[in-house]
């Protein structure tokens, strides 16, 4: 279809919705209604829209807050960690893909650092008590909890 023919569907469609609001006269209802329209939400989906909305944007109390950080919330204190890529390209120039980071000779990741770059092989030291000193290839991942390297990315 061409975009003219789309642009006037378009604008049928929005002279039809505003074909009840053009009324004028001493009897008719102002431009501006306090009922809200479209054309992508009924009424009543729009009023559960709003709610939401609404919802969200209120002030949180102490009590929710205070609930939102318990230990039982808390994330693990050490992430696994996966190799997405590693780029040697000699002389000590290299780039490791994990965790999402880009990583190489001056720039490491939070949690964890790659103290050495072979081939495709990386040598890493997760910095926890006590440290442990892993070697990943590209598609592997250091399982925290279970201190075991697995095939496939497991964020």
């Amino acid at each position: 279809m061409t975009r003219r023919y789309w642009m006037g569907c378009l604008m049928a469609a929005l002279c039809a919705a505003g074909a009840g609001e053009a009324q004028t006269g001493p009897g008719a209802a102002p431009a501006h209604s306090a009922e809200k329209r479209t054309l992508m939400y009924t009424a009543e989906e729009l009023a559960q829209i709003t709610a939401a909305i609404n919802e969200a944007n209120r002030p949180k109390t102490m009590a929710v807050v205070q609930a939102a950080t318990t230990e039982d919330n808390a994330p693990p204190p050490i992430p696994n960690i996966y190799v997405s890529a590693v780029a040697d390209f000699g002389d000590g120039h290299w780039t490791v893909w994990a965790n999402g980071y880009r990583i190489g000779p001056g720039r490491q990741a939070p949690g964890f650092q790659v103290v050495a770059v072979q081939d495709d092989q990386v040598d890493i030291v997760v910095q926890a008590d006590p440290p442990a000193h892993i070697v990943l290839r590209p598609h592997q991942t250091w399982m925290a909890q279970s201190n075991g390297v697995v095939e496939g990315i497991f964020p």
